[in-house]
């Protein structure tokens, strides 16, 4: 069995261009290469304080498994975001650095990704069916404010500089986290309750979740996930998704 709830976008009658409408939040993230060959400040495979620490292969194992296990998030996103993301898959030599703990940082990274696309694609498709030509791209600066809000696990919105989509939900399924098209199930679920010749939600139904999703304006998105969220006294999913610009302007027509 399970259960989802997702929080009420503002109604569109209480926006207006200057109101800082709904957030966007979840774990999700691209992959990003920022750097070239090791990680700066010696800190990489094969940086001079790594070469201290390792000694040999031996040491590197061990330098994983133990104080590696220890590294902080900022850390990890160094390692799956820098150069370790040179380091995961290929050769033995490479597959010595990214295996144990450290294959699942890359291996986080690239589901983050994929999560990251899902999540794009399921937007502009409801654009499409609606005749919205102008397609939405991913913004980890987006993204960043999402996951900033989703961390929080808080199911009310916050205010801040873009519109915002909430979504949680629990499952007792082994395994169940939650995933983007069950959010966006929800949102575009939506659209039977939208009336766009009065530009309002009808038979007293919420459908300003949908059209924050069709907002033609928008082009820029970022989502985030996180699990393991105490809602209602359930370990819970929470997906939220941003959108720059925000959508929901009052008097204004989603397309």
């Amino acid at each position: 069995t399970s259960r989802w709830r997702y929080v009420l976008p503002y109604p569109l009658s209480l926006l207006s261009t200057e109101t800082k409408g709904p957030l966007s939040l979840s774990l999700i993230q691209t992959h990003r290469n920022k750097r070239g060959g090791s990680c700066g400040g010696g800190g990489g495979p094969d940086g001079p304080r790594e070469r201290q620490r390792r000694g040999d292969d031996g040491g590197a194992r061990r330098w994983f498994g133990g104080v590696g296990r220890r590294l902080s998030g900022a850390w990890q996103r160094r390692w799956c975001g820098g150069a370790a993301s040179r380091w995961c898959g290929g050769g033995a030599g490479r597959q010595r650095w990214c295996g144990g703990k450290a294959a699942r940082w890359c291996g986080g990274a690239r589901r983050r990704a994929a999560s990251a696309a899902q999540f794009v694609k399921l937007h502009n498709d409801a654009r499409a069916a609606v005749g919205v030509k102008a397609q939405v791209s991913w913004s980890e600066a987006v993204a960043a404010k999402a996951r900033e809000h989703a961390s929080t696990c808080r199911t009310d919105h916050i205010q801040g500089p873009y519109g915002e989509n909430l979504w949680w939900g629990w499952s007792s399924a082994a395994g169940w986290v939650g995933k983007p098209a069950d959010a966006m199930g929800s949102w575009v679920g939506e659209k039977p309750y939208y009336d766009r010749s009065s530009n309002s939600c009808v038979g007293g139904k919420v459908c300003g979740h949908y059209t924050q999703v069709v907002w033609s304006r928008t082009t820029q998105i970022g989502c985030a996930r996180v699990t393991g969220c105490n809602i209602n006294g359930r370990s819970s999913t929470l997906i939220a998704c941003n959108y720059n610009p925000r959508g929901n302007i009052n008097g204004k027509r989603p397309y």
